[in-house]
């Protein structure tokens, strides 16, 4: 975990099981913690109900040696997309079940004729992180 953004977890809360922190940023100036200072964790709810003024999200401790933040800009007028998918695999031999969670932090974005998607996936497990982009013409 990147301690130059993250403090330690407070003991007895949920911070240990994520690798990373999010803040987000709206546009009339409030921010939403993922997690308060005395442990208290937000989730997605509360964020999906201010959608419409997210205007960035910064994301923390994705990079233990790096300690760069991530900040994923909402254009004005974009569907945020925010959510987690949980897979649940069967192991190869030992038919053991894996479970993995992604979190998504995304939005689409239609300007004129274009559709712009556009996502951070990060595994909570493991902090790895990838970005999805599509830009496609829509559909007449």
């Amino acid at each position: 975990m990147c301690k130059c953004h993250n403090p330690p977890p407070i003991p007895g809360s949920y911070q240990h099981e994520f690798p990373f922190k999010w803040i987000a940023h709206f546009r009339d100036g409030s921010t939403l913690n993922q997690f308060e200072p005395d442990g208290r964790q937000h989730i997605f709810d509360e964020l999906w109900a201010k959608k419409d003024l997210i205007d960035y999200i910064r994301i923390t401790g994705i990079g233990p040696e790096t300690c760069i933040p991530l900040l994923i800009n909402f254009p004005e007028g974009a569907d945020p997309i925010i959510f987690e998918r949980v897979r649940r695999d069967k192991t190869v031999g030992g038919g053991r079940e894996v479970e993995s969670r992604w979190i998504y932090f995304g939005y689409k974005h239609i300007v004129g004729e274009r559709v712009q998607k556009v996502f951070v996936v990060i595994n909570r497990s493991t902090g790895v992180v990838s970005i999805e982009n599509t830009d496609e013409k829509t559909r007449s």
